[in-house]
This record gives C-alpha cells, structure tokens and sequence, in this order.
C-alpha cells in the first residue's frame, strides 16, 4: 500500500508507524486532535486539513513535498526538517509566526486565516517561491531578487 485515503470519517486517532512506504496520507474531515508520525522516507504527501489538530510532529519524512493542514486549531508548527517541502498551505488555524529558513524548495504558500504579521524569508537565499497567499497586512520580509518573484503579495518589507 501506498495511499492511505482515509478522509471523511470520525477518526480521533490514527496509528501509522507500521506503513513506512507510505507515499501519500489523506485524512482530512475527521475528528483528530493529534498527528504524529516519524520515519516514514516515502512520504511525499500529507492532506490532514478540515479536523480539529492542535499538534502536529513529523519527523524523519525526508521526501515530504506537499503538507495541507488547512482549517485545524494549530498554533505552531516546525517545518525545519522539511528541505524538499514545495507546497505548504495551513489556512485557518492559529498561527502567529511561520519560520521558513529551511525550506529552499517552497513554490507556494497559503496562509490565509491566521494570525500571522510577518514571513521572513530572506534568511532563506536559495528560496523557489513564486507564489504566496497571506492575508492582507502580512509583511514579507525578503531579498530584492526574491520579492520579484511572487505573484500576491500584499505587502513587502526589503531586506538589506
């Protein structure tokens, strides 16, 4: 097995340690407050929005490209480990601060409906993102040559 499409249900726990070639997790709509999951090299997928997280701990998923956990109750979330990372969306949770320093793979951004005041990005040199939706008021910092890039952004503050 490959994909694990478990989406629209009434799951609060999930147990996943025992399927390490997983490639894709789909468990959106259910009712989790927690996710967790560690040494999972295949991984390149996670779509957990719509539920009720309030923790999330992924570790050792080196290959992680896609992470959507949208509309969950998440106030911080650490995405050091993930350097292959390309699509990230976390709308609607509770976030104050996004640290980006290490995801130089980033092609878009979606995190409209947080609390978020500033992305820096500019800490992040080698950054391929050319898209990124945040809400109005939201300063990014960064590079010159990296604001030229972007699509929205609705406010920019430049690095020096």
């Amino acid at each position: 097995m490959h994909r694990l499409l478990i989406t629209n249900n009434k799951i609060s726990r999930l147990k996943l340690d025992s399927l390490k070639f997983l490639t894709d997790i789909y468990c959106a709509k259910n009712a989790l407050k927690v996710f967790e999951i560690s040494n999972m090299p295949a991984l390149k997928q996670i779509s957990c929005g719509l539920n009720e997280l309030t923790y999330v701990n992924i570790k050792n998923c080196p290959n992680l490209e896609s992470l959507n956990i949208m509309d969950n109750q998440l106030n911080k979330i650490d995405l050091s480990q993930f350097y292959r990372l390309k699509y990230l969306v976390l709308d609607n949770n509770k976030l104050k601060t996004l640290e980006l320093s290490n995801n130089p793979e980033l092609i878009q951004i979606t995190v409209n409906g947080n609390g978020i005041k500033v992305i820096d990005i500019a800490k992040n040199q080698n950054l391929k993102m050319n898209i990124i939706y945040v809400d109005e008021g939201v300063n990014i910092i960064g590079t010159e040559s990296q604001m030229k890039n972007y699509k929205k952004v609705p406010t920019i503050i430049q690095s020096q």
